[in-house]
């Protein structure tokens, strides 16, 4: 049915609207509703301005905001795009916007990719064709036991000391050191140049702060980066850098030597889950799900559940939090 709407992408001068529309949407006490969150999320965003809206008389009835991301799909670079605070106006739900808005995002993008759906979304993607990539795994890693405050959780820490102690332990002369981010953005960019300008933007600020950078180091020399931040006595672990065939012992480096006793990674992939347990993580279904839709026939034909690697700081997942306070 036409209601006379027109579907377009944002342009600068569209900031004010659309942060008031965000206001409006989510609520004023939501984490959407912080201005300074939704200009750098976006605005800033150095790989483009990707944000889609409807227009009903000429005013946002609806948007999605997008994070473009580069990925590697059979060796090939290839820029994909989550999909981010999706929200249509109440009185305009179920009339077929959201369909739309996806049409935008796969003319924009080579891949779209989207975690955590509402049923009608889920809904949504199986109407076009979308492709289920799997759950979300989290991994949990302990390098000592605690009780915790229920039995449920008693035993998850025994399992996850349990199988820490069996998984990779660090070799001697391993060590961690902090380092800035133009360090890991130097090396990121060696292997793509734009996957370099997402890495400095997504993790040195200004608004998400608390991205600590670290170097892992063996027999004096680097083996690889990680990046985390802390939370209530747990290490957040959201990107690593580093050759493939050392990643498992990165993993088990930041369980082993980080801040706090317990480590956490949130990702999806069957290689990243492969590399957890080696470092001897303790993995569950997060329940989260990874939806992956495109335009290219090649693009879809190579994609199957637990395809993609894919930690928390590429997508979202780590970014539906207030920005911390700072002083």
């Amino acid at each position: 049915m036409d209601y006379g709407l027109e579907y377009c992408w944002a342009k600068p001068e569209d900031a004010t609207e659309i942060q008031a529309f965000l206001v409006v949407t989510f609520g004023p006490d939501s984490v959407q509703a912080s201005p300074d969150r939704m200009r750098w999320l976006y605005f800033d965003n150095p790989l483009g301005l990707h944000i889609s809206v409807c227009r009903s008389q000429g005013e946002i009835v609806a948007c999605c905001g997008h994070l473009p991301r580069p990925v590697v799909i059979e060796g090939e670079e290839v820029m994909a795009g989550f999909g981010v605070d999706f929200m249509v106006a109440k009185s305009w739900r179920r009339r077929g916007l959201g369909k739309q808005l996806l049409e935008l995002r796969l003319q924009r993008f080579d891949l779209g990719l989207s975690i955590g759906q509402s049923p009608d979304m889920s809904a949504l993607y199986r109407t076009m064709s979308a492709m289920d990539l799997g759950s979300l795994q989290l991994g949990i890693h302990r390098r000592n036991f605690a009780l915790a405050g229920n039995p449920k959780s008693t035993a998850r820490n025994l399992a996850a000391w349990w199988l820490g102690k069996k998984g990779l332990r660090p070799r001697a002369g391993d060590g961690v050191e902090s380092c800035s981010h133009e360090n890991v953005m130097e090396i990121v960019s060696q292997s793509s140049e734009a996957l370099g300008r997402w890495f400095q933007w997504r993790f040195n600020g200004p608004v998400y702060t608390d991205y600590p950078c670290r170097k892992v180091v063996r027999n004096d020399m680097t083996a690889g980066y990680i990046v985390g931040r802390r939370e209530k006595g747990t290490n957040i672990l959201v990107e690593m850098a580093g050759l493939s065939h050392t990643r498992a012992q990165l993993l088990a480096v930041a369980g082993w030597l980080g801040p706090e006793p317990e480590t956490r990674i949130l990702f999806a992939g069957d290689n990243l889950a492969r590399d957890c347990r080696r470092a001897g993580y303790l993995l569950r279904p997060h329940g989260t799900r990874l939806i992956a839709q495109s335009r290219d026939s090649g693009i879809m034909a190579s994609l199957r559940p637990g395809y993609i690697d894919l930690m928390a700081g590429s997508a979202d997942t780590d970014l539906l939090r207030h920005p911390p306070k700072t002083d």
